[in-house]
């Protein structure tokens, strides 16, 4: 039970973390793009 526990809150500290990411790497894209032009 509480390995269950521990797992599910593993995964959402992962899910969190992929999506900090890829709203950083967002920005990235979007600063990267507007300093080309």
């Amino acid at each position: 039970m509480e390995y269950f526990k521990m797992k599910k809150n593993i995964d959402l500290n992962i899910d969190s973390l992929f999506v900090i990411t890829s709203k950083e790497q967002t920005l990235y894209f979007i600063k990267k793009i507007f300093s080309n032009h």
